[in-house]
C-alpha cells in the first residue's frame, strides 16, 4: 500500500515537474487554434478544461465589450467636446444654451471618470487572457501527457502480445512441419510395402473420418 503511494506521488512529481517548463511560454490562444481544437473535441473535454475554455471565451467577451464601451464613451465625449467649441466663439449666448454648456462640460467629466475605469479594465485583459489561457494550456498537457504515458503502455503491451503471437506462430508453423514430415514418412514406409494400392486405403480412410 504504502509502495503504491510512494510510487503515485513520485509519478505526480514527474508530472509536475514536465508541467512546469511550459509555464512563462509565448504561445498561441488555444481556443483559436485549430490543433489545439482538434486535440480536445468535446468528448476528450475534462470538466476543468471546459471550466478555462469557458473563462477564456468570456474574457475575450468581456474584452471586446469594453472595447466597444471605450469607443461609445469618446464618439460621445468628441460630440460634446465639439458642441462646446461650436459656441466659444459666439459673443453671446442664452442662458439656455449656457446651461447646456454647462450640462455637456460635467457630462464630459463624468466620461473621463467612466474612461479612466474601462481603460484601466481594458489595460489588465491582455494579462487576464494570457494567464487564462496558459492554465488552459497546462491543464491541456496535463491531459496530454497522461494519455501519450497510457499509450506509451498500451504500445507496449500490443507489442508483447504480438511477440507472443508471433512466437506461437513459430511454434505452430514447426509442429505443422514436423506432423508434415512424420506424415510423408509414414506415406513412404507403406508405399515400398503396399505399392499403390496404399493410395486405396487411404482414401477408405478418409471416408471413414468423414462418415465419423
Amino acid at each position: 500500500m504504502f509502495k503504491g503511494k510512494k510510487k503515485q506521488e513520485e509519478q505526480d512529481l514527474e508530472e509536475e515537474q514536465f508541467l512546469e517548463r511550459f509555464r512563462g511560454e509565448d504561445i498561441p490562444i488555444l481556443i483559436l487554434d485549430e490543433r489545439w481544437l482538434r486535440i480536445f473535441p468535446d468528448n476528450y473535454k475534462t470538466a476543468q478544461i471546459k471550466k478555462l475554455e469557458k473563462e477564456l471565451r468570456q474574457a475575450f467577451m468581456y474584452q471586446a465589450k469594453l472595447t466597444s464601451e471605450i469607443e461609445d464613451a469618446e464618439k460621445t465625449k468628441k460630440q460634446l467636446m465639439e458642441r462646446i467649441i461650436q459656441f466659444m466663439n459666439v459673443a453671446q449666448v442664452s442662458d439656455k444654451e449656457a446651461k447646456k454648456q454647462e450640462k455637456s462640460q460635467e457630462f464630459i467629466k463624468d466620461i473621463n471618470l467612466q474612461l479612466s475605469d474601462l481603460e484601466a479594465e481594458y489595460e489588465e485583459m491582455p494579462d487576464t487572457i494570457k494567464n487564462l489561457n496558459e492554465e488552459l494550456l497546462i491543464e491541456s498537457l496535463r491531459i496530454c501527457y497522461r494519455r501519450m504515458k497510457r499509450n506509451k503502455e498500451q504500445m507496449q503491451e500490443q507489442k508483447r502480445l504480438i511477440a507472443e503471437a508471433k512466437a506461437l506462430l513459430e511454434e505452430r508453423t514447426k509442429e505443422k512441419e514436423m506432423i508434415k514430415k512424420e506424415t510423408e514418412h509414414i506415406f513412404t514406409f507403406m508405399h515400398r510395402i503396399y505399392g499403390a494400392r496404399i493410395i486405396e486405403l487411404f482414401d477408405e480412410f478418409d471416408e471413414m473420418e468423414e462418415d465419423e
